[in-house]
Order: structure tokens, then C-alpha cells, then sequence
């Protein structure tokens, strides 16, 4: 079993010209080929093409008593018909963008229900939306008709859920304070824990999370990256810091891994990710067979 995941290639698509500040999210919108950042510490949304250029969306929210603007966008999702969802770290909300409008409208929950950190935002084909309530330890789903619905929270052992993702009725996230990945049928809404096999690889704090076309999962932790098989049922190394500074060399790279807070994958093995601290987004080639 290879616990090593080789890379072909890495390139730096956009950064060190200080035109993002503390990027904590990324995903990639197929039909258009553009990459949608959440630059929290601008408060904004930006696009971006694979030749690096880049530019912001408006950050105007309408419709909500209590916010006028986005403040601290922390996860960013898209829907094939290009509409956008973030999770805001400050205000603790949901927000949408259609690509007919030019503001965010929150996506209005009850009065009694509250938030504390949503960490992350995706969206299912029938328009619900999921969260990840990171401070209060829970899972939760969203209706279009603003329904709320806990999944799952730490009665089931849940710890620090950071990073979700959506795929075939199923919802990924990150335990971290389980230091594993788990998701949750949404057909039956039974919890699976995914265990793999790996002699020298485990986690140890997995965040950020994303899944290619063929159901792999690739986990983000604070300076590493992993690769799981979903066939094979391994666990694979793909970058930690030792590995990078070997490719900063070959491939003329300026910075270190500081933190990698997000990614997105285009096509197996084809990874876009963003380093929060240092604000570069990187395009890394695997070799996965």
C-alpha cells in the first residue's frame, strides 16, 4: 500500500501580491470554470479563473435587520446554476447571491435558533441547506421554506465539526475534535463513520473537506493533506511540511505551508488550494492512479 501520494506538478495561481487576506474558503463553480474564494478578512467573495486573475463581489447583503454588508465570510459554496452561498463567522448566518443579483439575502432561520461559528456551507439540488454549527457541536439542515433541523450534535458523539461537504444524499464532515471523517445518509439520516486502512497515516485534527467525481475524499488538516481512497479504503499522505519544502525547490515556490484552509478538486487528482495565512492559492497534480 502506497502511503505517499506522488505529485506531478504544483503551480501558484494567485498570491504574493497581497490581494487576498486570510482566504478561508474556496470552490469551484464546473459549468463556468471559475473558482469562488472567501476572502474573510476583506469581507468578500471573489472569482477567480485558472489563469489567476481575479476579481471581488459585492459584498452588499439586503433584506436582513441586523447586517448591511458581509463581515467575516468563512466557507463558500456554488450550485450549478451559479448560485452562491457563504457562511459568515461574524454575523453567524447564511447568506445566498443569485447571478441575476447584486447582493446577499440571508437565509432566515427562526429567532430562537442561533448559531456559533458555522464553519461551512453546502447545498443539495432541492435547495437545503446544511451547516456545520462548529461551537455548538451539531450538524444541521436548513429547508427552502427555512426549517431547521439538527442531524446530528454531540449526543452522538460529535466533537468540533469544521469542514462539510455534499455529494449523493450524503453529507461529509470533519470531526475534528474525533480527529475523523464521518457523514450522514440523508435518505435514512444514519451516521457512518469512514474508516480506512493505513499502517503509518492517521489524522490527528482534520478541517477542511472535499470529495472528487469518483467519491474520493481529500482532507485538509492545519500544514498536511490527505488522500482517501474510497475504493481501496486507504488513507494517503499527500503534502505535509518536510514534502513541501522538497517541492518549494523544484517547482520555485516563495512560501511554506502556513495553514491550508480550503480545497477543491476539478478533475481526480486535479486539487486547487488556498493557504489562509499566506494568502496564494496553489494548483497541485497528483499522481493517482
Amino acid at each position: 500500500m502506497n502511503e505517499i501520494v506522488p505529485i506531478k506538478s504544483i503551480k501558484l495561481i494567485v498570491g504574493g501580491d497581497k490581494f487576498f487576506n486570510y482566504p478561508s474558503g474556496i470552490c469551484l463553480h464546473h459549468e463556468s470554470n471559475l473558482f469562488y474564494i472567501a476572502d474573510m478578512h476583506n469581507h468578500r467573495i471573489c472569482w477567480v479563473k485558472a489563469d489567476g486573475t481575479a476579481g471581488p463581489l459585492t459584498n452588499i447583503v439586503a433584506g436582513s435587520n441586523y447586517c448591511s454588508s458581509l463581515e467575516r465570510p468563512l466557507a463558500v459554496w456554488v450550485t450549478k446554476q451559479g448560485t452562491l452561498f457563504t457562511s459568515d463567522a461574524s454575523h453567524n448566518m447564511i447568506f445566498c447571491k443569485t447571478p441575476k443579483e447584486d447582493v446577499w439575502r440571508p437565509i432566515h432561520v427562526a429567532w430562537t435558533f442561533s448559531f456559533n461559528l458555522p464553519g461551512g456551507v453546502a447545498v443539495d439540488a432541492s435547495r437545503n441547506v446544511y451547516t456545520n454549527d462548529f461551537m455548538n457541536n451539531r450538524l444541521v439542515q436548513i429547508t427552502p421554506e427555512g426549517k431547521l433541523k439538527v442531524l446530528l450534535d454531540s449526543t452522538g458523539d460529535l466533537s468540533k465539526p469544521y469542514g462539510i461537504f455534499y455529494k449523493n444524499n450524503k453529507l461529509y464532515y470533519t470531526d475534528t475534535g474525533n480527529a475523523r471523517i464521518g457523514y450522514i445518509d440523508l435518505e435514512d439520516g444514519q451516521v457512518h463513520i469512514v474508516n480506512y486502512q493505513a499502517e503509518n497515516q492517521k489524522l490527528n485534527a482534520p478541517t477542511a473537506i472535499t470529495l472528487d467525481e469518483q467519491g474520493n475524499i481529500y482532507i485538509c488538516e492545519q500544514r498536511s493533506m490527505y488522500f482517501l481512497d474510497i475504493q481501496k479504503n486507504t488513507l494517503s499522505l499527500i503534502v505535509n511540511q518536510d514534502i513541501w519544502k522538497e517541492q518549494m525547490n523544484r517547482y520555485i515556490i516563495q512560501d511554506r505551508i502556513c495553514h491550508i484552509g480550503a480545497a477543491t478538486i476539478k478533475n481526480k487528482g486535479e486539487i486547487y488550494w488556498v493557504d489562509t495565512i499566506k494568502g496564494n492559492v496553489y494548483l497541485m497534480i497528483l499522481d493517482i492512479s
